[in-house]
């Protein structure tokens, strides 16, 4: 596991056992609770410390604002997020009524989806096909990048990377993102916007080195503190940012601005690429809280 997975599966550790111990109800056991308290463990101690204080303040400042996070007879639950749940904790009750909190250690970014001439990311991520325009654009390269792979060639070997192999996909994934938009233009924002945050409200916990910061996804209004948020309806442009062969902005309406930025996650070169994906703009009606520890 990677240093920035295992931090973050540390932090949802320290923020679970201190929701656990203020509002006074247990955690759930599972392979997954396993594994952060594993993750937790092998963190230097003045880290785990830095970990628990955050945990502390964004518990604290969660449990005074939204009174239904302490719920009678209610658990706790540790989950790995998914393609549909961002979430990684939930208070919920017998009644199936659940609060759920998305953690992450220094970044904030949303998702990290793959693409490859085997993956349809406008199915997977909207419900809607590629074009056959998009499949013939990119074959070339993925059908590369295949062939160096059977001969275990590096990413760091290959000449021109970014210009040769990112900026071909880049120009794809903008052109399609846009004709798929302007096509469905009142499914397509919020269907994105599903996949990439989940169909669920939350709050969004964020630990950076001298603070924590507090988010509040409130797409349905079932969540207590923070206004309910607006939702895309159309795609207005999609920009290849100047200068770079690697990342795109999506800029919906309603103040949504989303950056998609391509790259390899591996050293040895395989047939597909990895997006790193984060909200650089949302509508000013989101509400966040900003807190020093």
């Amino acid at each position: 596991m990677g240093g920035e997975a295992e931090s973050g599966m540390a932090f949802e550790h320290a923020f679970a056992q201190t929701l656990s111990e203020l509002v006074r109800i247990n955690i759930i056991e599972t392979q997954y609770k396993n594994k952060a308290a594993q993750a937790f463990a092998r963190q230097k101690k003045a880290k785990q410390e830095a970990m628990l204080r955050a945990a502390g303040k964004a518990v604290s400042f969660l449990i005074e604002n939204d009174k239904k996070i302490k719920m009678p007879e209610g658990c706790i639950k540790m989950q790995p997020s998914d393609s549909t749940d961002v979430r990684d904790i939930l208070v919920e009750n017998p009644l199936g009524e659940a609060i759920g909190f998305s953690l992450k250690h220094h970044h904030s970014a949303v998702k990290h989806p793959r693409l490859s001439d085997k993956i349809d990311f406008g199915l997977k991520w909207m419900g809607i096909p590629c074009s056959d325009d998009y499949w013939q654009e990119v074959k070339w390269v993925f059908d590369d990048l295949r062939k160096r792979r059977e001969k275990n060639e590096l990413w760091r070997n290959l000449p021109e990377k970014h210009k040769n192999y990112y900026q071909p996909i880049v120009k794809a994934f903008a052109k399609e993102m846009q004709t798929i938009c302007d096509r469905n233009k009142y499914n397509a924002p919020l269907r994105l916007l599903k996949y990439l945050l989940g169909t669920n409200d939350f709050y969004k916990v964020i630990k950076y080195r001298k603070g924590v910061r507090i988010e509040c996804f409130n797409f349905d209004g079932s969540l207590s503190w923070g206004r309910k948020l607006r939702i895309p309806k159309e795609l207005i442009n999609v920009e290849i940012v100047e200068g770079k062969n690697d990342t795109v902005h999506l800029n919906f309406s309603e103040g949504w601005l989303l950056s998609t930025r391509i790259h390899n996650a591996e050293s040895k070169i395989i047939p597909s690429l990895k997006f790193d994906i984060k909200i650089l703009a949302w509508p000013s009606a989101i509400t966040r809280t900003d807190i020093p520890i």
